[in-house]
């Protein structure tokens, strides 16, 4: 159990230097648009910014991620 606990943690820690490195890539526009970026930090890491009324929203506590659903989009 402790070997799975230890690659998970590696695991976010590559997700985080391959974030780190696209980030530098970046222009000030942003991200290319043919790039989509995700987080996949587990749901209970989730921070919700929903409005009532309104798309769903959340913030990841971990990594900072943003996400905004858009019209259409299934969840």
């Amino acid at each position: 159990m402790v070997r799975r606990e230890v690659l998970i943690k590696q695991l976010y820690a590559i997700q985080a230097n391959i974030a780190a490195a696209l980030a530098m890539l970046e222009d000030d526009e942003g991200p290319p648009a043919d790039t989509k970026q995700l987080c996949f930090h587990p749901k209970d890491c989730r921070e919700s910014t929903t409005v009532f009324g309104g798309p769903e929203q959340w913030t990841c506590s971990l990594c900072g991620y943003e996400y905004v659903e858009e019209q259409g989009e299934d969840s």
